[in-house]
């Protein structure tokens, strides 16, 4: 295993992490209580651009451990 592919396996560890991390902000930052004197509309925001993050970091992890080749390739 050559250092490139290496690096592409902890980017996906590391994206995954992050996932993970994000996955867990609604219980670390209170959300349930700190997010009660946003408006509806910011409230909804501010979740659904976190679960959008855990999805994208899902997917590049993903990506990461299935097409390594491809991704140094490119």
């Amino acid at each position: 295993m050559e250092i490139a592919e290496i690096l592409v396996y902890l980017c996906g560890v590391y994206s995954i992490g992050l996932a993970v991390f994000h996955m867990f902000f609604w219980k670390l930052f209170r959300w349930k209580k700190d997010l009660e004197s946003l408006s509806i509309a910011n409230r909804a925001i501010v979740q659904i651009a976190n679960l959008r993050l855990i999805y994208f970091f899902l997917f590049v992890g993903v990506l990461c451990f299935i097409f390594p080749k491809e991704l140094i390739d490119t």
